[in-house]
């Protein structure tokens, strides 16, 4: 299925205020999917942990992102699958650490991670990989992916080498705001 140009629905300046409005979309969004299983997709590295340098106060080098923590135990609450999907290549040691970093901050139930595998070795963005396992979600899992919360826009939809059109509306944004995507992929839903 081809990719049509990710549509901007919001940007917000907060982080409170992004996740305030991925609640309200989750909530419009539930009643649409049907016998599916609602689901949300989480990247991992600056989204559901942050990586610090400072070894005095984060030990470990990461520490909980507060106001993604708070809205995955919302969507726990209230039953919607999690997965993850991140750009960590994958074996079964770095599975291991991935699930002891996350179970550490209190992350304790995430349905399947996705990590990159070979095949992948040419996707200098990480985007076909992230779009290909939302992909596999919703085919295996028979699941709806409602909304996909990432810290880049490689997260969301396509770029480049992919999409150049795609490429070019990431380029416009501004780091320091929050988007929220329609990112028309037939895939995913909603992108944060």
């Amino acid at each position: 299925m081809a990719s049509r140009k990710p549509v901007k629905l919001w940007a917000a300046n907060t982080a409170a205020e992004a996740m305030a409005l991925a609640r309200e979309a989750v909530e419009k969004l539930l009643p649409t999917v049907g016998r599916l299983r609602p689901a949300v997709v989480f990247d991992v590295d600056e989204t559901m942990l942050l990586n610090h340098q400072d070894e005095e106060t984060h030990p470990d080098h990461v520490a909980v992102n507060p106001e993604v923590k708070a809205f995955y135990d919302w969507l726990v609450e209230r039953d919607v699958d999690v997965y993850v999907v991140t750009a960590r290549r994958k074996s079964d040691w770095s599975r291991r650490y991935l699930t002891a970093q996350l179970r550490s901050l209190g992350y304790d139930n995430v349905k399947k991670h996705y990590m990159v595998t070979r095949e992948y070795d040419g996707d200098p963005s990480a985007s076909r990989f992230k779009r290909d396992a939302r992909r596999r979600i919703t085919e295996k899992h028979g699941s709806r992916v409602i909304l996909n919360v990432g810290d880049q826009s490689s997260d969301l939809f396509l770029v480049d080498p992919y999409s150049p059109t795609n490429a070019r509306v990431a380029q416009s944004l501004d780091p320091q705001r929050y988007y929220g995507f329609a990112p028309n992929d037939g895939v995913s839903m909603v992108g944060i």
